[in-house]
């Protein structure tokens, strides 16, 4: 839920820095494709014996300055959506071999989400990167590489052993590997 939130913030910034239409069309769309993930998960969870509770939504935040957008975008939209998106479609993969065709496609339909989520963030960085100075890029640059480096060297924890089976979760090899993957390719921004 609080992704819908961020999404639709996320939106609304992108139209008052002027960054594109296109880019804020995806952002609304990325907010809707939220609010379906956020149904299908709490479907999931109950038919688990889960009892979710809904995200309380807080004040909205201010508008971030471009700078600050980019940091926040790398962060949350290419390390966080891209490897969601890398998990995502690991699970499907992997419920598909254990015979679990609905669960799979759950996830693959997320999974498909996530990798237009991530490429949103990545169509993002550009157009941010395009509209300030080469000193404010190269610096951008920088920030983006040390996150990505921060982020492939975060450890990996196993999950339960029961859970990893159910849901079809990546052990910590091949969670560190898409990790590693996803931040190589946010290294490479600016």
């Amino acid at each position: 839920h609080a992704s819908i939130r961020a999404f639709e913030e996320l939106a609304l910034e992108i139209e008052a820095h002027q960054l594109g239409p296109e880019l804020a069309r995806r952002a609304w769309r990325s907010a809707r494709e939220e609010a379906r993930q956020a149904r299908i998960t709490h479907r999931l969870a109950l038919s688990c014996g889960g009892s979710p509770k809904k995200a309380r939504r807080g004040a909205a935040r201010p508008a971030r300055d471009l700078e600050r957008l980019y940091r926040d975008n790398v962060r949350e939209g290419c390390l966080g959506e891209g490897l969601a998106a890398q998990l995502l479609a690991e699970q499907a993969r992997r419920l598909v071999r254990q015979a679990d065709p609905e669960l799979a496609l759950t996830f693959a339909t997320i999974a498909r989400d996530e990798a237009e989520h991530a490429a949103l963030s990545f169509d993002l960085a550009d157009a941010i990167l395009g509209k300030v100075s080469p000193r404010v890029r190269r610096d951008l640059a920088s920030d983006a590489r040390q996150a990505a480096d921060a982020f492939a060297r975060r450890p990996c924890t196993a999950p339960p052993a029961e859970l990893a089976e159910r849901l079809g979760l990546p052990d910590a090899h091949v969670t560190a590997a898409l990790r590693a993957r996803v931040a190589s390719l946010v290294a490479a921004l600016g």
